[in-house]
């Protein structure tokens, strides 16, 4: 395979597939190849210098009687051009640098630290094949982030391309570059034209603990494609003054918006939320109504009273909701509402009340259910109820 740039054995195969059977180079036998497996030109020779009439025509699907096997014409006419051209190959030489059968291609000379950042980041996102190529990748890498600030600088004026290796690397940096000069780069991008710039500089804002910087991010949430990230890190600095704005999303048409909105109002705490979701128990979709009675349990005693009021007259998926998010926050004042729950209509609503006062009170929860006529063996209890009982 060294005399050339093709090798020996793939023409060798190639040819064979002309006559009834030949062999190769090395001495193997080949069975000759049916006419829909070999190349086109082969096909070709095969119907111009075959006998039998009207074989030049004829192609691999037409009926069998139109196809006739190669004759002897055929197999001496193979014999000659497969040795012309395993002659011809001979003469071309050792195959160049990089091209099978060849010696491997030298790199060019690489200083990363004279690179652009173009440069560094096509070394960065090329596949590493040879230990030479990854060390040249590694030796990118290490120069990008040793450039900090000016590589998020960078990243943040090109976010907007398509190229997922741009968005690894701002959160890298994000990560690494120090907040007191990676915030203010990542404000820049909030202003920008594109629309994916303004998303991945606002989520990554939220990395930062820069809740000063909550009123360059709030207009955001009046954009349509950015809203979604906007209320993510607004969620994260606990910025009291988005709540406002943040309430709309709870009733928009977007499923995933509205999750972002409860998940935000949850991690601000602002207890003007509770009423909205209370409300967001009814939504249709089942991942907002389990946020929505997650973030009301972890509001605490700001919701308790809401959860607590709506719990004697639960109904439905909402009522379930209701009576999960009491189950989080176990106060003693629901047991009573909870024990009339136990001889509800419903039967996943008592499963519901029968989880929520092991919650409560694993000791006493048996008696309780005993008196309602449930079998605890037919509850799905949580693994730490579980052992607490």
């Amino acid at each position: 395979p060294g005399n050339s740039p093709f090798g020996l054995r793939p023409i060798s195969l190639w040819l064979n597939g002309l006559s009834a059977r030949g062999r190769s180079a090395s001495g193997r036998s080949y069975k000759r190849q049916r006419p829909s497996d070999t190349p086109f030109v082969v096909n070709a020779v095969r119907r111009v210098a075959t006998c039998g009439p009207g074989f030049e025509t004829a192609s691999p699907r037409e009926p069998a009687r139109r196809r006739t096997a190669p004759c002897s014409r055929t197999r001496a006419l193979s014999r000659v051009i497969r040795r012309l051209l395993l002659g011809a190959c001979c003469l071309l030489g050792p195959a160049a640098p990089g091209e099978p059968g060849g010696p491997a291609r030298e790199l060019a000379p690489f200083d990363p630290r004279s690179a652009d950042f173009d440069e560094l980041l096509v070394h960065v996102q090329r596949y590493a094949t040879t230990p030479a190529k990854q060390q040249r990748k590694q030796a990118a890498y290490d120069e990008l982030h040793a450039r900090g600030t000016g590589t998020l600088h960078w990243l943040v004026q090109h976010a907007h391309i398509t190229n997922l290796y741009v968005q690894i690397l701002m959160e890298q940096l994000v990560d690494k570059v120090p907040t007191a000069e990676g915030a203010p780069v990542l404000l820049e991008g909030l202003g920008s034209e594109h629309v994916q710039t303004r998303k991945l500089t606002a989520f990554f804002l939220g990395f930062y603990d820069t809740p000063q910087y909550a009123g360059a991010v709030m207009p955001l949430l009046d954009d349509e494609e950015a809203g979604g990230a906007a209320a993510r890190t607004l969620g994260k600095w606990k910025a009291r003054e988005a709540v406002p704005g943040l309430l709309p999303f709870l009733t928009h048409e977007k499923e995933r918006r509205r999750v972002l909105a409860v998940n935000a109002l949850r991690d601000i705490g602002d207890p003007r939320a509770v009423p909205h979701l209370m409300a967001a128990l009814q939504d249709p979709v089942f991942t907002v109504r389990k946020a929505a009675a997650r973030a009301l349990a972890g509001l605490g005693r700001e919701s308790e009273a809401a959860l607590l009021e709506a719990l004697p007259g639960v109904q439905g998926t909402a009522g379930r909701e209701v009576i999960g998010a009491i189950g989080r926050m176990r106060p003693l004042e629901a047991i009573d509402p909870l024990r009339e729950l136990l001889k509800h209509d419903d039967s996943l609503v008592r499963e519901d009340a029968a989880r929520a006062l092991y919650a409560i009170d694993p000791n006493l929860a048996d008696l309780w259910l005993e008196e309602a006529g449930i079998d605890r063996q037919r509850l799905v209890l949580p693994e730490a109820q579980t052992r607490s009982h």
